[in-house]
C-alpha cells in the first residue's frame, strides 16, 4: 500500500471529482482488478467493499442486526469531514438524518426559487413596465 500511495502521489494528475486514484490507490487498485465488490482484510478483520449501488441499496436497510457497520473516521479524515452525517451512527444519526431529509423535500426544493426571487422578480417587471400575466 506504501508503494501505490507514493507513486500516486508522484503522479500529477489534473484535478477533477474522480479522486479515488489519488486518495486511495490501493481501492483503485483492488476494484480494477477484483470489479465493484470485493473482500479484504484489514488486520484480522474482514471488510467488504461495495461500490455498486444496488447492492448498497441491498444491504443497508437490512443491517440493523449490526452485521453491517460504517467505519470510524480517523482523524485527519474526521478533520476533513467533520461530525456530518457521513461519520455519525445510531440515534445521533437517526435524528440528524430526519432534520436533513426535511431540507430535502422536493415540495421544499421546488419553492426555494420562487421564495428567493420571488419579490425581486416581481420587482423588477414593475419597474420594467412589462405586463406579465399569471405568471407573478
Amino acid at each position: 500500500m506504501r508503494r501505490l500511495t507514493s507513486e500516486a502521489e508522484s503522479k500529477s494528475k489534473p484535478f477533477n471529482h474522480d479522486s479515488l486514484h489519488r486518495v486511495a490507490p490501493h481501492y483503485h487498485e483492488w476494484a480494477e482488478m477484483y470489479g465493484k465488490t470485493f473482500l479484504y482484510w484489514f488486520g484480522v478483520k474482514p471488510r467488504l467493499t461495495l461500490a455498486d449501488p444496488d447492492s448498497i441499496k441491498e444491504v443497508l436497510p437490512n443491517s440493523t442486526s449490526g452485521s453491517f457497520d460504517k467505519l470510524g473516521f480517523n482523524s485527519l479524515s474526521e478533520m476533513l469531514f467533520g461530525r456530518g452525517l457521513a461519520g455519525l451512527k445510531g440515534k445521533t444519526w437517526v435524528v440528524r438524518r430526519k432534520l436533513a431529509s426535511q431540507a430535502f423535500n422536493m415540495e421544499v426544493v421546488k419553492a426555494a426559487p420562487q421564495q428567493a426571487f420571488g419579490k425581486n422578480i416581481r420587482h423588477l417587471v414593475k419597474l420594467s413596465g412589462l405586463q406579465v400575466g399569471g405568471l407573478i
